[in-house]
């Protein structure tokens, strides 16, 4: 966290003082206005617009640019540049959004007592929203990593490299949302590497996505003349998106949920906790200043006892020696959630962790408890 602010521009001594702002976004102590959160991008539906030339499949609306009839494309290559082209279209005017909403923040909501309380406002007369801070960031949330990676990587081995299916197979399974089609959809599942294994492949191509991705957001500046800094963690945008979204080429059918934070897929990762840590720990954090998060489901028995308690220990200093940002943790009993289910009245104080905040599991609606219960259970 304090090697991603110096790059930043944060002084070794501000980045020190680091804290928290919401769930696992650094923010300098009273120096800094940090809007964490102004931004919040769907990485996958970049994929959406790339298979279908820009259209907005559940609107029917021509949203991204024309990067090509993607029945023409010859090449991965091709495939991939498309994607990249959406993504950038969406981030770009992403942060046009934002900076041209911030422009109106001092109209809005004038704020001199809080701009008395940071540093730097007085000294230059002017307000928290016009700049006043020391520094004046914009966070920029990156969501669904996993399942744009592991969509691109299934076009390249189905159709590019083992050529199983052509890609009008795959675009007119995506337009049933796979109805009728789910053998295709478990080959894509299940005989394609997906990231949260440790697969080599997987890494590397989730790691391009997320550095193309931090390096963009780096390269704006926001309207208070501060830095846009990038983060890949999903709260429950990894729903919200979802919902939005339609199928893609990992198997995930139109409107489920997204990848949680920068874990696997729910279910995808088959080898175990530390084949998801392994992958986890090939990004590069030093470029998501403003926060990046692994979820883990531990199953109890992992952690019982003090061999238990010793091993959960070791893997999360493993994970941090490894360059790792952030981690958390649910250690739940998948049939005791499933029982919850069942019985709600039983499990009034059964807590887990959502993302940066934990609920009680019986308030959860019944597709985010369903989410839950479809993650992979890890055992140590």
């Amino acid at each position: 966290a304090i090697e991603a602010l110096l790059q930043r521009g944060k002084t070794i001594e501000d980045a020190r003082l680091y804290l928290p702002i919401g769930c696992y976004e650094p923010a300098v102590d009273g120096k800094e206005a940090g809007c964490t959160m102004n931004l919040t991008l769907n990485l996958a539906k970049a994929m959406e617009y790339a298979l279908h030339d820009g259209v907005d499949v559940l609107s029917g609306q021509q949203i991204g640019p024309h990067t090509g009839d993607p029945y023409a494309f010859t090449s991965y290559e091709q495939m991939q540049d498309a994607y990249y082209a959406q993504l950038d279209f969406l981030l770009t005017r992403s942060i046009n959004y934002i900076a041209a909403h911030e422009r109106q923040w001092p109209n809005i909501n004038p704020s001199p007592f809080i701009a008395g309380t940071i540093a730097d406002c007085l000294a230059r007369g002017k307000d928290i929203g016009q700049g006043g801070p020391h520094y004046n960031s914009v966070g920029c949330v990156g969501a669904g990593l996993a399942n744009a990676a592991d969509s691109l990587l299934a076009l390249k081995k189905a159709v590019y490299e083992e050529r199983r299916y052509t890609m009008a197979d795959i675009l007119a399974a995506l337009d049933r949302d796979f109805e009728g089609d789910e053998a295709m959809r478990q080959y894509l599942i299940n005989r394609t590497p997906k990231w949260g294994n440790g697969h080599a492949e997987a890494d590397a191509l989730a790691k391009e996505i997320a550095d193309h991705y931090c390096a963009l957001v780096h390269s704006f500046t926001n309207a208070r003349g501060g830095a846009c800094q990038a983060a890949l963690f999903t709260l429950d945008y990894q729903w919200l998106f979802g919902r939005a979204t339609a199928a893609l080429p990992d198997g995930r059918k139109a409107h489920d949920g997204l990848a949680p934070g920068v874990g696997a897929t729910p279910g995808r990762d088959k080898k175990g906790v530390t084949g998801l840590l392994d992958s986890a720990a090939k990004l590069d954090y030093t470029q998501t200043p403003n926060g990046a998060v692994l979820d883990v489901m531990l199953h109890p028995t992992a952690v019982r006892g003090e061999e238990g308690l010793a091993a959960l220990v070791t893997l999360i200093k493993t994970f941090f020696a490894r360059g790792g940002y952030a981690l958390q943790f649910n250690v739940v009993d998948v049939d005791t959630l499933r029982d919850a289910q069942r019985h709600p009245e039983r499990y009034a104080t059964l807590q887990v962790r959502v993302t940066g905040w934990s609920v009680y599991f019986t308030t959860l609606p019944q597709f985010e408890q369903d989410a839950f219960i479809a993650r992979q259970v890890h055992g140590l």
